[in-house]
């Protein structure tokens, strides 16, 4: 499974329009879908779900995963941490989907808003992440800031299910910037990204599950550019581990260890016993 940056999931979703024929909107319906269906799979007994939307399409995503809900018959409380006239594109057509099948969204364009409902808004079972996306370049600051503090706070008694990524954490380093969100699951869409599988970031992820939404592997799977993979478990049960009885270590080629300095070559020795 290859493990993506940023930018290189950006250049994914594109060629998967221009040569997939797989729309914008429709990348963003199936991902929503996804994260509902995650969400009802991963906390059964959740009945008080609040989606947390950002204006851009991270938010999109968490309103589609709104209508899913709503179609399922939960009463999900979804609030947008911007004004409706911030959304653009995608997010905005699905702000007003998600109207349209009779969601109400609570407008909190500033953290005066914020703080007068969030009591009531951090009164549930399950919060859904999705105010930002992968495409943070540094440390969150502001309004969300405060918001993703309030999300961390000691004592939580609601679970945070992560749209795509934890709001705040880099995507493309394990490197921390500043506050993040401690997510208990996060579902991200076609390939992890480095900052979910590469520690310390890691940590802040919780279950993270990996779903597909239209992206043919073809377009990836073979890139040569696209050079960190993730062995998953599934793929190590697919190798053929049992050998003849009458093999030997001639049979099954040769390693070079390329490891160690003069000096240091315990981790050289150790990897060739």
């Amino acid at each position: 499974m290859k493990i993506l940056t940023a930018d290189e999931m950006r250049r994914l979703d594109r060629l998967t329009s221009e040569r997939a024929g797989v729309a914008s909107r429709q990348l963003m319906e199936n991902a929503g879908r996804q994260v509902a269906e995650f969400l009802l799979g991963q906390f059964p007994s959740a009945k008080r779900v609040t989606i947390l939307c950002g204006k851009g399409n991270n938010g999109g995503d968490a309103l589609v995963a709104a209508r899913y809900l709503l179609q399922q018959g939960l009463q999900p409380r979804a609030a947008l941490l911007a004004a409706p006239s911030d959304l653009k594109g995608d997010a905005q057509a699905n702000y007003e989907a998600y109207r349209q099948a009779g969601g109400v969204v609570e407008a909190l364009p500033g953290q005066p808003e914020w703080e007068k409902h969030r009591a009531a808004l951090l009164d549930c079972d399950v919060v859904v992440d999705g105010l930002l996306g992968t495409g943070i370049t540094g440390a969150v600051e502001g309004y969300f800031r405060a918001v993703i503090a309030d999300l961390n706070a000691h004592g939580r008694r609601f679970r945070v299910l992560a749209v795509d990524i934890p709001s705040g954490l880099p995507s493309d380093s394990g490197e921390p910037l500043g506050e993040a969100v401690r997510a208990d699951a996060t579902i991200t869409f076609t390939a992890p990204k480095r900052g979910q599988i590469f520690p310390p970031n890691c940590t802040q992820v919780g279950a993270l599950a990996v779903a597909p939404i239209g992206t043919p592997e073809e377009l990836y799977a073979g890139d040569p550019a696209l050079f960190l993979n993730l062995i998953t478990a599934r793929q190590l049960a697919r190798l053929p581990l049992r050998r003849p009885v009458t093999a030997h270590k001639g049979d099954f080629g040769h390693v070079l260890l390329a490891a160690g300095s003069r000096g240091k070559t315990g981790a050289a020795a150790l990897a060739g016993k």
